[in-house]
Parts: structure tokens; C-alpha cells; sequence
């Protein structure tokens, strides 16, 4: 048999081949990775049902409606997550007189959606970046920033910053066969001056992302504090109260059975064997033919049956 070129530029390519396998056998290591299944329909549809699930296993009562048409009934527990809630005017003072004669009110972001809310003796002053170790728990020391003063800032922050209640940093992307590393944060805890919301005073295991810091004009009746702070704090209102929250709360269908969240969301929203709580997440309208038939059946008719003789 006759070698030729072409069995050695043949012979050349095989070797390489080969030589290219061994190195990838080499430094590639086969590791097992875990994958959350997707969650089912419901949980898709309704981001907030795992925690009206709690709150129906503990005895309350659960109402969800579409917006804020209607407030409760005085002395149930609003949880107002809608961001337009006060897109008519005269729910500003129709929210208040219900607090005032005994309502529960819950601003899970008080620091965003402070319109509406000039009669709560609570001030919000929004973090550009995680305070310095060893600042007041008032947080008059806070550094805050306008929000144009925010936008031409970096979002880099050291290490350091990464264990606080603050918006943390998300993990490094892990080495192969590594494990992705999980934010520290140290929790939230009852003050002393504050009656517990359950037996005693205790600190809850928790990683919330910081939004604002609060301050009260009169002294609370419950809270929970971070390393800074408040991060949640109710005050009274009359005969009813305001609980708020700087943070962005671990309520959702993601957070709520990690950690200590779902015993948090028990203390925030107070829940008794019993108790009336209202969750209002948007300001949704129901399907224009639903509005119309439901609010004008018989013009409704009317315009059918003059277009069918027409």
C-alpha cells in the first residue's frame, strides 16, 4: 500500500481529533443539576394565592377583590398593594375615615407609593445605597439621594453591603460543580419598646431587598428592625391603624414558605382565627360586555333588538 498526502493530511486530522476528545474528557466534569419544575396554573395566575392559603388555614377570612371600589368592613385588615388605588380622588378620604374608625391598613411599599398617604405620621426616605455600619436606627443619618441624583449613580457596592437588610447583590455565577453562593442577611427583630406580636419578642430569619427608610412621628406600636432601622412599622391612626413597610415584603408565592416569611406575614396582617383580611393587588375593571350587561341589561336589549328591525 502506496502512502499518500492525502493519507497523511487524513492521518494529521484524526490525530487532532483525538487529541481535542481527550482534552475535553480531560476538564469537563458531568455534574447533576436541579431544576424547579415550573409552578402550576394557579400559582401563575395569582402571584399572592399561597399566602391566601395561609391565611385561610389559620382561621381568617380572605377577600380578594378586583380594586378598591368598596373598602372593608370596619375593623378588617386591608393589604393595599395597588399602586393606582387612589386614581380617584376621593379615595384618599374615604381610605382615612375607614383607618380612623377602626380599620387595619397594610402598605406593603410605602416608601413608592407614598401619594395618598400624607395622613399617615409615617416619612419614608429612599436609600441610594446601603447606610454605613453604625448609623442611627432613626436613619437621619441614612445617605439618600434624589432619584436623578440615583440614575447617575453605579450600582457597584462592596462585599460588605452584600449581608445587610438592603438590596443584595446577586450571587457570583458559581465555577462548574460549585453550588451558587446565597446572599447573607441578618434578619429582622421586635424592638424592645413594642409589644411582640406574639408571645415574646423574637427575631425572624429573613432576606428582604431595602427600599426606604421609615420614621415615625409618634411612637410605634410595632415593628421590625434591620440593622439601619425600621423596615416596618405600625403606628395608630385613630381608632384603627397603619402598618408600613419600607421593604419589599417576601409575600409572594417564590418567598413565602422560605425562612421566617410566612410568620412575618402572620405579624403584619395580624391574623386571628376569624379575622377579616382584604388583599388588593391592582385596580382591575371587569370585560367591557360584563360592565355594560351587568350595569345596563336593558339599554342593552333595547339596542339589539332595534338593530334586529332595522
Amino acid at each position: 500500500m502506496t502512502l499518500t498526502r492525502e493519507h497523511g493530511i487524513w492521518a494529521v486530522a484524526a490525530a487532532v481529533l483525538i487529541a481535542f476528545a481527550v482534552w475535553v474528557a480531560r476538564n469537563t466534569e458531568w455534574i447533576d443539576e436541579e431544576v424547579r419544575d415550573p409552578p402550576p396554573p394557579a400559582l401563575q395566575r395569582d402571584p399572592e394565592l399561597r399566602l391566601k392559603q395561609v391565611l385561610t388555614k389559620l382561621g381568617a377570612k380572605v377577600s380578594a377583590p378586583l380594586n378598591l371600589a368598596e373598602l372593608p368592613p370596619p375593623g378588617a385588615t386591608l393589604l393595599l398593594s395597588s399602586w393606582n388605588w387612589n386614581l380617584f380622588k376621593e379615595r384618599e378620604a374615604a381610605l382615612q375615615r375607614w383607618v380612623e374608625a377602626g380599620g387595619a391598613l397594610v402598605v406593603p411599599h410605602f416608601g413608592y407609593a407614598r401619594d395618598g398617604f400624607g395622613w399617615v405620621p409615617i416619612t419614608a426616605t429612599r436609600y441610594a445605597n446601603p447606610p454605613a455600619r453604625g448609623a442611627s436606627a432613626s436613619g437621619a443619618d441614612a445617605d439618600t439621594k434624589t432619584d436623578d441624583e440615583e440614575s447617575d449613580e453605579n450600582d457597584d457596592q462592596s462585599d460588605d453591603d452584600s449581608d445587610d437588610v438592603s438590596e443584595v447583590r446577586p450571587p457570583a455565577r458559581p465555577r462548574f460543580g460549585r453550588a451558587p453562593s446565597q446572599p447573607h442577611c441578618p434578619g429582622v427583630n421586635e424592638p424592645a419598646e413594642v409589644t411582640p406580636a406574639f408571645a415574646f419578642a423574637r427575631g425572624y430569619k429573613t432576606c428582604m431587598y431595602l427600599g426606604s427608610a421609615l420614621q415615625t412621628r409618634i411612637a410605634p406600636t410595632w415593628a421590625l428592625d434591620g440593622p439601619h432601622g425600621h423596615v416596618i412599622v405600625r403606628v395608630p391612626v385613630g381608632r384603627g391603624s397603619v402598618t408600613a413597610s419600607g421593604v419589599s415584603l417576601p409575600f409572594d408565592n417564590d418567598d413565602l414558605l422560605e425562612h421566617d416569611n410566612a410568620l412575618i406575614a402572620a405579624a403584619v396582617l395580624r391574623v386571628r382565627p376569624g379575622s377579616e383580611i382584604w388583599i388588593v393587588r391592582d385596580e382591575a375593571r371587569p370585560p367591557l360586555l360584563a360592565f355594560l350587561w351587568e350595569n345596563g341589561a336593558p339599554a342593552v336589549l333595547l339596542g339589539c333588538a332595534a338593530l334586529a328591525f332595522a
